[in-house]
């Protein structure tokens, strides 16, 4: 932002047209604005046609009471917007500059800039509170790109209010992307007559990136809710089902809902985002049907299980020629302490209840589980529920750390240590977790002569770099993983006891995928609308085959490899639906024995046998149903037929 410039010749004559033409509001006369840019001019007539005075030196300004609700009503916005600005602090905040973050209302919520700027920008009205709406400020550049629901540029002498003619600046709105609707504003401001013309440049990137940050935002609530709704499905088999989010917009739809709406000739009205209720559902079910299509009549509401307030549910509809009232309660939610480690089996929640206890202690933890299970992310969520959450997170992969940089990687290095050491020396990871944690990953991997400094770190949070003999106090909470059994290689020597003993005060042992079953399809799902999040491929689903095979499987990579599996899958696949032929080749030719039997002794191949059988019996034989229920193509289906020679009607 280094190329401020004053206002060339043939837009000085452009500024001193504006100011004829304001001189003219002023004095009551007809503004001659043949040379303004059309979206002033237009801005400016609007302005008239309220009445405006250009010469006011007031806007309206909210009460405080007021303005917290506001704030509060888009929280995620602001936070989005202070991120953005963290980003942009260090180029704009030596300058004239500031930002503003604009309500879809108009109304200021946040003003971002340096301090000696705050001061002078209340005294022009702009500060949390203020409506710089066009209604109320008449054209400038936040208000002005309300109106027209897209990016602009105000010039000083542009704006129709005189307080605000000495400024320059560029807005650009924020959109949800999800239905396109407008979430507010985001203006870059400079405060004197100089402008910068990579302002609006800046201005619409920063609201790009807030609608992203947004976007990824929803996206984990629709995850959650699509996971919630995977397990609600068993409860309502026959019915047409719609979930919703929390904005009553459209999340998923079951295929008996979309043939609903496509025998009623509503074409495909169920797309991802379409808006089909009020954001907070009526009390009375009832009144659902003055906001749905003529098609749609809701029978049930199902509310997901929630902490706070309305997130969303599924809406069950009337069948043709059935009317019912069923209101379902939702139920009560315990919530997780852990929510970014998906799955709800009873063994993984009873791991997640023990690191919730423990997470408040200062005392080392030692976490024990096989590769991939997802030690590391236990180690975040104990550090993020620890009082130490505001310091540092530091992870170290003890099993990269040769003999010879290991010590010095951790403890870190005086000036002239050893040849090819940084001149200043260097920091170690203890002192880089200061006042936090520090995550050390594979520590059974540890050479015996850096446990020793190790454990004294440990003991009395004192360490010694390398090359010195200064001892300097840190406060770090150490996490240790591994996925070795320390106990016998204590046994054996190549681990030292004192060491183990230290760092065995608390322990969490995470249970390998396979002993908890019931987490891999919530996981698949989780990681498959991930998966479409990352690349832009669009929602995929796994069949029902594929869903009892992955379920089945051993997966000694335990998540680790599940997540790998099903992002070559959906990389390589272009159907929406993956099956179990588009697994990798490895994985099709070697299934593991789990995946070959259930625990009832059912093959893979019989209980899918059994399952085309089922949606038969409950299409009356429709094949073309029964394939979509079951997640496959009609010709997959024919030839699963052929396949276990089921006779099937007609």
């Amino acid at each position: 932002m280094n190329s401020r410039r004053t206002l060339p010749t043939v837009e000085k004559h452009y500024r001193r047209t504006l100011d004829k033409a304001w001189d003219a509001l002023a004095a009551g006369r007809e503004p001659e604005l043949g040379l303004a840019r059309a979206h002033v001019r237009d801005s400016w007539l609007r302005a008239l046609e309220r009445g405006l005075d250009p010469t006011k030196e007031r806007v309206t300004r909210i009460g405080e009471a007021t303005l917290t609700a506001l704030r509060t009503e888009h929280g995620e916005f602001l936070l989005a917007a202070n991120h953005a600005w963290n980003l942009l602090q260090d180029i704009l905040e030596d300058t004239d500059s500031l930002v503003t973050v604009t309500a879809p209302s108009g109304i200021l919520l946040d003003v971002h800039c340096s301090p000696r700027l705050r001061d002078r920008a209340a005294r022009l009205e702009v500060g949390p509170g203020f409506d710089w709406s066009e209604e109320s400020g008449g054209t400038n550049a936040a208000g002005t790109a309300l109106a027209l629901r897209t990016a602009v540029e105000v010039h000083h002498a542009e704006h129709f209010l005189g307080i605000a003619r000495t400024w320059n600046c560029a807005a650009a709105p924020v959109f949800d992307t999800a239905d396109d609707t407008l979430l507010g504003v985001i203006d870059v401001t400079t405060c004197n007559d100089t402008y910068d013309p990579k302002s609006l440049a800046v201005a619409i990137t920063t609201a790009q990136q807030i609608e992203q940050a947004l976007h990824s935002r929803e996206l984990a609530r629709w995850m959650q809710l699509m996971e919630w709704y995977h397990g609600v499905l068993p409860r309502w088999p026959r019915d047409a089902l719609i979930l919703v989010d929390r904005k009553g917009r459209i999340v998923t739809a079951n295929d008996i809902a979309r043939a609903r709406c496509a025998a009623d000739g509503a074409g495909d009205q169920l797309w991802r985002g379409r808006p089909l209720l009020t954001a907070q559902p009526p009390a009375d079910l009832a009144a659902y049907n003055a906001k749905l299509p003529g098609w749609a009549r809701v029978a049930a509401l199902e509310a997901a299980p929630a902490a706070h307030g309305w997130q969303g549910g599924v809406l069950v509809l009337d069948a043709p020629g059935q009317r019912r009232t069923v209101q379902v309660p939702a139920v009560p939610r315990v919530p997780d302490p852990l929510p970014e480690i998906v799955g709800s089996s009873a063994a993984l929640r009873t791991v997640k209840q023990q690191a919730q206890r423990i997470a408040g202690s200062t005392a080392p933890v030692l976490l024990l589980g096989e590769t991939g299970c997802g030690k590391e992310l236990f180690a975040r969520a104990l550090h993020r529920l620890s009082p130490r959450a505001d310091g540092p997170f530091v992870a170290v992969n003890c099993g990269t750390l040769t003999r010879e940089l290991a010590a010095s990687e951790l403890l870190g290095y005086e000036p002239g240590a050893f040849t090819g050491a940084a001149l200043k020396g260097r920091l170690g990871k203890f002192e880089e977790a200061d006042g936090g944690t520090l995550f050390l990953d594979e520590v059974g991997e540890l050479p015996l002569e850096v446990q020793v400094s190790l454990l004294r770190a440990l003991q009395d949070q004192i360490i010694v770099r390398v090359g010195g003999n200064r001892e300097r106090r840190v406060n770090v909470r150490v996490v240790a993983a591994t996925n070795r059994q320390l106990e016998a290689d204590v046994q054996a020597q190549r681990f030292r006891a004192d060491l183990y003993y230290r760092l065995k005060v608390l322990m969490l042992t995470i249970p390998p995928l396979r002993e908890r079953r019931e987490d891999v399809l919530e996981l698949a799902t989780h990681f498959l609308v991930q998966l479409a999040a990352d690349y832009g491929h669009g929602a995929k689903e796994p069949s029902v085959g594929l869903a009892r095979w992955l379920a089945h499987h051993d997966w000694p990579g335990n998540v680790r490899e599940l997540r790998a599996t099903l992002e070559a899958m959906y990389l390589l696949t272009d159907a929406a639906t993956l099956d179990v032929p588009d697994l990798p080749a490895d994985l099709r030719g070697s299934p593991s024995p789990s995946a070959t039997l259930t625990a009832t002794g059912s093959s893979i191949a019989e209980l899918e046998r059994e399952a085309i059988l089922r949606e038969l019996s409950a299409h009356d034989g429709n094949r073309v149903a029964a394939a979509r229920r079951l997640g496959i193509s009609r010709s997959s289906l024919y030839r699963k037929l052929k396949h276990y020679r089921l006779e099937t009607p007609h």
